[in-house]
């Protein structure tokens, strides 16, 4: 693993478009219902792309493949930092595909966020209202790795018929592509985030 641009010090660039988009779309490609429905909606024509890395990052290509850019910690900390900067998240939901577990995977009742489930599989969710800590824990250990697809939605929980343990309602898949606020997705070796936000874009740190 390259070392040199490694720091736990860590800031938010702004992420070259084209680079991005296509890591952010091979991400949501290796998703299931929610990433489908986003993924189909096109969002990527408009919006903003931000990647967390070290203060000392130089890279010209970003090349999300490769780690070495910043520690986990300090990664998770300044996302958390950016969750709590977006407009419209008072009432919102952040939600995650989990890529390994399945309904009658015994782990899932030892998480400590809620978890429904569209068939067999599993999805984890926490009410954007939560600490900026447990948000961005809950992104960062909703998935393996690689693909970690979470979204950020404008709706909450009861609006969106959610339940602990329970099936998700039969257009969440929709709802949360309609109402869709921002997309985290992993990168750099999964050290790191990518994470696209709409328009209405977050406010500067």
């Amino acid at each position: 693993m390259d070392l040199l641009n490694r720091s736990d010090a860590a800031q938010i660039v702004e992420a070259p478009r084209e680079e991005a988009c296509h890591w952010l779309s091979g991400s949501l490609r290796a998703g299931f219902d929610l990433s489908g429905a986003v993924l189909a909606a096109e969002p990527f024509r408009s919006g903003r792309f931000q990647a967390i890395v070290s203060t000392n990052f130089q890279r010209s290509t970003f090349d999300y493949r490769v780690g070495g850019v910043i520690g986990q910690e300090g990664a998770r900390e300044k996302l958390a930092h950016l969750l709590a900067t977006l407009d419209g998240r008072n009432g919102g939901l952040a939600l995650v595909e989990d890529d390994l577990r399945r309904r009658s995977d015994e782990a899932i009742l030892r998480r400590n966020e809620p978890s429904s489930f569209i068939g067999d599989r599993v999805i984890h969710w926490t009410d954007m209202a939560a600490p900026e800590d447990q948000l961005a824990e809950t992104i960062a250990h909703g998935a393996s790795g690689y693909p970690l697809n979470a979204f950020v939605v404008t709706k909450s929980s009861s609006e969106l018929g959610l339940v602990d343990g329970g099936d998700a309602p039969g257009n969440l898949a929709q709802e949360v592509a309609t109402n869709l606020l921002a997309i985290v997705v992993a990168a750099f070796d999964a050290e790191s985030f990518l994470i696209w936000t709409t328009d209405a874009r977050s406010r500067e740190l």
